[in-house]
């Protein structure tokens, strides 16, 4: 029995992770078996890419397991390191030490905690699920579920094209008037020489990701209304953090 699933800042550290603050938090999951109901004590021991021990917790009487700091050690900056746990159970037992966990300091670091760093954000486009005729100049378009992205756009250069974006609908339409912190927005969109365009959104909405990926906000619906309807074709561009839904599982009587 030996930890599993290492973390560091909360990203999976099997092939290592850049750090970008003084004083990381290292999380793992707990041996499982009939001895290991609980943790209640740990060990970690971290080693500079010469396989050079730079630090030992010692044995560690603490039942986290999630997010734990160990204020005593401070990577050097643009240092790769890699670590290892075990842990005791409740009957004093202590576990194998875990498969080696990896993670590296940036060259300059500020000091900030982060789970979804912009640097592994990634854009992807989704095809809607359904469309639906509502006028001979009006569609309504479904994508499934709600996700933060934008609107693509393609057809005729010049097009004039009223789209409206939102999470909920009222009486089959797209509820223009949510309230709380559902949303809704509502642009009329030129397309460019090329015959592309999207939504330039709210400067709230620009302000949340990276020049790079663009301004979006969380939407499942679109209305596109317009005299060239028919000629256009549309996409939305939705943006993730790469996640493996498999890391971590547990099963409850």
């Amino acid at each position: 029995m030996k930890p599993t699933g290492l973390l560091v800042d909360l990203q999976d550290a099997h092939g290592g992770v850049a750090i970008t603050q003084d004083a990381p938090c290292f999380s793992w999951i707990v041996p499982s078996g009939i001895s290991w109901h609980a943790q209640i004590a740990f060990q970690v021991i971290i080693a500079e890419s010469n396989s050079v021990a730079v630090f030992d917790s010692g044995r560690v009487s603490e039942t986290s397991s999630v997010a734990v700091a160990l204020k005593d050690f401070k990577p050097k900056a643009n240092q790769e390191y890699s670590f290892k746990v075990r842990c005791w159970n409740e009957t004093g037992k202590a576990s194998e030490w875990s498969e080696p966990g990896k993670f590296r300091s940036t060259p300059s670091r500020t000091a900030r905690f982060y789970i979804s760093p912009q640097d592994r954000l990634v854009s992807r486009v989704e095809a809607p699920k359904s469309t639906m005729r509502l006028s001979p100049e009006s569609i309504f378009v479904d994508f499934g579920r709600a996700m933060f992205g934008n609107v693509n756009l393609s057809g005729p250069s010049g097009s004039r094209v009223i789209v409206r974006v939102g999470e909920a609908l009222s009486n089959g339409r797209i509820n223009r008037n949510p309230g709380g912190n559902v949303r809704f927005h509502e642009e009329v969109v030129t397309l460019d020489e090329r015959g592309l365009a999207s939504l330039r959104l709210t400067p709230k909405d620009t302000r949340r990701m990276p020049a790079s990926i663009g301004p979006v906000m969380p939407f499942r619906y679109i209305e596109l209304e317009g005299a060239l309807i028919d000629q256009l074709k549309f996409t939305r561009s939705v943006v993730t953090v790469p996640f493996d839904p498999a890391a971590a599982s547990f099963t409850s009587s």
